[in-house]
């Protein structure tokens, strides 16, 4: 949610780039690792971001 809102740094500088997230299922028998990462996109005019 952080990220999506603009948000970076996280990790207080433990990860390479600041706009990114390491985030883990908790699930002990199915474990599920995801990496995030924001882009940069430019919005058309008329566009609602």
């Amino acid at each position: 949610m952080t990220l999506s809102h603009g948000g970076e740094n996280l990790y207080d500088g433990w990860m390479k780039n600041k706009k990114s997230a390491m985030i883990s299922c908790n699930d002990g028998f199915r474990p599920v690792s995801f990496y995030i990462e924001a882009l940069e996109e430019e919005a058309e005019c008329g566009d609602v971001i």
